[in-house]
């Protein structure tokens, strides 16, 4: 869910959320299901990680890299070894990321007047019945729609791309 409190003023870029996801990954069916994920990385900087950001992606591949970006989350290593052991995993890491499933990224773009307000429960039928195959069908669909709504409702654009939300 998208946290408001952090994503007021946020300016995501389209273009940048899909340039953090691996596009041709299968699409799950569901708009329940993360999207993308983002953190604040500076006064007015975001970071844009895929549905699930695992070390690697944040980082990158040295371990050296990984170890600091996990123990910035944490106040020291005996916090994140404690999280570890209880958990399993680094979970105040992975908390520091907001989560945005693809119903809440449309319902941000409709929210933006980027899409029309009954646009939700129309795509939620195509969603619901298997339509898409991969992420990037369902993002051709929502930039068709875009693109026919700008048209439609003599919205001033540069192309859904450039459009933040």
């Amino acid at each position: 869910m998208i946290n408001t409190n952090t994503t007021t003023n946020a300016d995501l870029q389209i273009a940048d959320i899909l340039n953090a996801i691996d596009i041709f990954d299968n699409f799950t069916d569901v708009l329940d299901t993360n999207f993308f994920s983002y953190r604040k990385e500076g006064y007015d900087d975001f970071g844009i990680y895929s549905g699930e950001p695992d070390i690697e992606e944040v980082a990158g591949m040295y371990v050296s890299d990984q170890d600091a970006e996990i123990l910035s989350a944490y106040s020291n290593l005996q916090e994140a070894v404690s999280d570890y052991i209880s958990n399993g995993e680094y979970t105040k890491w992975q908390n520091s990321f907001t989560y945005v499933t693809y119903g809440e990224f449309l319902k941000r773009l409709i929210e933006n007047d980027i899409l029309p307000q009954n646009y939700l429960s129309t795509i939620e039928e195509d969603v619901n019945s298997g339509e898409f195959l991969t992420i990037s069908d369902f993002i051709d669909r929502v930039q068709e729609d875009f693109e026919s709504y700008a048209m439609k409702s003599n919205i001033a654009t540069e192309g859904f791309l450039s459009e933040t939300i």
